[in-house]
């Protein structure tokens, strides 16, 4: 049996493997443009930062763990926009530090040791640490596809007890239909599989289907968070979206790590998602499918396979596994090797910019968004 310290060195082994593949293992090379890091970069005016809340006394001082309940109530009306959620209230609402901590919160309360576990690949590389490092026994499914084929059948063997969706992906922008998500749901109630989702993309994907119905059922969890959909990656403002008994969980585990959500960032959160800032995210959304197809057309025309797009993300071919820089048209531009993901050959490119020289770059190498 492992000791605290024992148990602590192979937490830290792991990370440290981990970073060395997702972070580009080959030398830094020089590129015109820079669309590696998974992030919307958008300009702000001037007048819309002038929109957003000010800080006072009450918000520094220490918050409700679960989350202020107008950020909760915020973000239950901001999706329930999008879709019908019977049975959906503030209180399977928890707000964490970006959708990264409430996945992890996910898998901490629902993995046990021995568990088998359905893990997306190509996939975010934390997913896999997070699950071997639980004690999980992890299989692979082809997050590529959006038909499902793989995972579907997978959920239906009742093999599994846990299955993390990614939709849309990361990195392969492969997305998932409401139809699909449905029989998924469907089978995963069936066969006892619990599905942990991870809806960040959603807000700024084309179709913005959803789990999100089905959490007051026990069984699936969501994540998301404002950093895609409200360009606001810097605030770490997430959700984790569950039954009670995962909520009282993550909120054991919040007591030992960072007590509350900071006061300042929710308040400007619940404006982020508010009606009065819909058009700037419904701005978002139209730069993400306009950047996305821009570049998909010039690598196309320049002989470069998309094999997939969407979310924020053009996954391509790339004849070097190992190089996280592609050549268009004389244009040089840096991604996130698709080893990172595992998945050599390919490359991740994130194109969701209205930044004036990405623009130009782009533009005079053939691609207008």
């Amino acid at each position: 049996m492992k000791t605290g310290v024992t148990f602590a060195q192979d937490v830290a082994r792991s990370l440290r493997d981990t970073a060395a593949t997702y972070v580009n293992q080959a030398k830094p090379q020089p590129a015109d443009i820079d669309l590696s890091a998974g992030e919307i970069r958008v300009s702000w005016a001037l007048d819309g930062l002038q929109t957003l809340p000010t800080t006072t006394l009450g918000q520094l001082s220490y918050q409700e763990p679960l989350g202020l309940v107008s950020l909760r109530d915020s973000y239950i009306k901001c999706v329930g926009e999008e879709a019908t959620l019977p049975n959906l209230t503030a209180e399977n609402v928890m707000v964490t530090s970006g959708a990264k901590q409430a996945l992890w919160f996910a898998l901490a309360t629902k993995v046990r040791p021995g568990d088998r576990i359905l893990v997306p690949n190509p996939g975010w590389p934390p997913f896999r640490v997070w699950a071997a490092l639980l004690g999980a026994e992890v299989s692979y499914y082809d997050a590529s596809d959006a038909s499902a084929n793989g995972l579907l059948p997978a959920i239906c063997s009742g093999r599994f007890h846990h299955a993390i969706i990614n939709s849309p992906n990361n990195p392969t922008g492969a997305e998932y239909s409401q139809i699909t998500i449905d029989a998924l749901a469907s089978e995963a109630a069936r066969t006892g599989t619990s599905i942990i989702a991870d809806e960040v993309y959603r807000g700024v994907s084309e179709w913005r289907a959803s789990f999100l119905r089905y959490v007051p059922r026990g069984d699936v969890i969501v994540a998301d968070s404002i950093s895609k959909s409200a360009a606001a990656a810097g605030l770490r403002i997430g959700f984790l979206t569950a039954g009670p008994d995962v909520i009282r969980a993550a909120l054991s585990m919040r007591s030992v790590l960072d007590s509350c959500p900071p006061g300042v960032t929710q308040v400007i959160a619940s404006h982020l998602i508010s009606f009065s800032t819909s058009a700037f995210r419904a701005r978002i959304r139209s730069l993400a499918r306009g950047t996305i197809a821009s570049l998909s057309q010039l690598l196309s025309k320049s002989g470069i396979e998309v094999a997939s797009s969407g979310g924020i993300y053009v996954w391509a071919r790339h004849s070097d596994p190992c190089e996280s820089v592609i050549t268009v048209s004389g244009i040089t531009i840096r991604g996130v090797a698709g080893s990172s993901f595992g998945a050599p050959g390919f490359i991740r490119l994130c194109p969701v910019t209205d930044h004036p020289e990405i623009l130009a770059a782009l533009s005079s190498a053939g691609a207008v968004p």
